[in-house]
């Protein structure tokens, strides 16, 4: 599995308008149509400043690549980046991490084994 991640340098700190943007897009709706996409977010600072953080879990490199390269995405991006500082017409890249241990809610015991 791989996780991409993004940070967004929002435009005079109106975080606001971009997650409006992203939810009136469907940006994140569309990239999870993608095959191989398992789920995506959009995360503010809690400080109030700071980068927009979106991540996605993908099933593999090629599966990230397929929406970076999707049509759709690349024709979205002038929207997206008038809300970005100092960007360019091309869309945001991210950082791809390989996820190598992880501990999910499946992974806990049932409250029935705990009594036992």
């Amino acid at each position: 599995m791989i996780r991409s991640i993004l940070y967004l340098e929002v435009r005079d700190g109106d975080y606001e308008s971009l997650v409006d943007h992203f939810k009136t897009a469907g940006i994140l709706e569309r990239s999870r149509q993608k095959p191989g996409c398992h789920g995506a977010e959009i995360a503010l600072p809690c400080a109030g400043q700071g980068p927009v953080l979106v991540t996605a879990l993908w099933d593999s490199i090629s599966a990230y690549e397929s929406w970076r390269n999707d049509p759709w995405r690349v024709s979205s991006s002038p929207g997206l980046n008038a809300h970005l500082v100092a960007r360019s017409d091309e869309p945001p890249a991210g950082v791809m991490y390989r996820i190598v241990h992880e501990a999910t809610l499946d992974d806990e015991p049932s409250n029935s084994a705990q009594g036992r």
